[in-house]
């Protein structure tokens, strides 16, 4: 997503995140496991907001990584092998590493396990609490 904020791009984006939910629609219609049902049942709550998002940053004509209505969003970026220096360590990353940002806070992503359970709607008073939260711990 960034890089469709840096190209000018996000409406195309936009069409490719509506593409997906297709998609994951014609994966649902088929037999599943109620585990795997269960699990892209989650999926798709999340990947609804995300297009939802997507299509609100079109109708802001968001056009920068920079605009707040971008930072604001719970972002998880792929930090590649000593490409950043750990803040416990203060020594560069020894593996691959999962960032996970929103607004000006950073944290790691400890991959803990909760659960394959279903998944409520995600509103704007979840992202205002996952804002809160991630201030807190960072």
């Amino acid at each position: 997503m960034p890089e469709a904020l840096k190209s000018n791009s996000v409406a195309e984006y936009e069409k490719k995140c509506f593409a997906q939910l297709e998609n994951i629609v014609v994966l649902v219609r088929g037999e599943m496991t109620k585990l795997n049902r269960v699990t892209v049942g989650a999926m798709v709550t999340i990947d609804v907001h995300a297009r939802d998002e997507v299509t609100q940053l079109v109708k802001d004509r968001v056009d920068s990584p920079e605009d707040f209505a971008w930072l604001k969003q719970l972002r998880y970026y792929w930090q590649d092998k000593g490409t950043f220096e750990r803040v416990d360590t203060l020594k560069p990353n020894t593996k691959m590493e999962c960032k996970v940002c929103i607004v000006n806070s950073t944290l790691l992503y400890g991959f803990e396990y909760l659960g394959n359970t279903a998944r409520l709607v995600i509103t704007p008073l979840t992202d205002r609490c996952y804002r809160t939260l991630m201030g807190a711990f960072a």
